[in-house]
């Protein structure tokens, strides 16, 4: 639920105010709507996640090569192991730790998906 704040003045405004009291997202203008709804319509904003990018923020080699093979569209985690040439425990921790960094997302049934350029 969304409501536009109105004039602390106007009495026309009480409704949106209780509203907002009771939970409703508070909304300035269109991205506080997309920022509510794009993750839930499964999109996620890309992000810059380049080897510099990344890189920069001290990705591992393993994290660096598992983020490479999901170029393009979603994966399962079992072509991510066979593609990767790592063990399963090393690539779930690289799948964990490109989550956490947002440069990934986890989907069902083991399936994953790059969120950045």
């Amino acid at each position: 639920m969304f409501a536009v704040p109105g004039s602390i003045d106007s009495l026309r405004s009480r409704g949106t105010h209780k509203l907002i009291k009771d939970g409703a997202k508070l909304v300035e203008d269109a991205a506080d709507i997309i920022s509510e709804l794009v993750p839930e319509a499964g999109f996620v904003p890309l992000q810059d996640c380049s080897w510099e990018a990344a890189g920069g923020k001290g990705l591992s080699r393993e994290s660096g090569a598992v983020l490479a093979l999901l170029a393009g569209e979603q994966m399962h985690i079992d072509i991510i192991i066979a593609g990767s040439g790592l063990s399963s425990s090393q690539v779930s921790a690289a799948l964990l730790d490109l989550e956490l960094r947002g440069f990934i997302r986890h989907l069902p049934g083991k399936h994953f998906m790059r969120t950045c350029t």
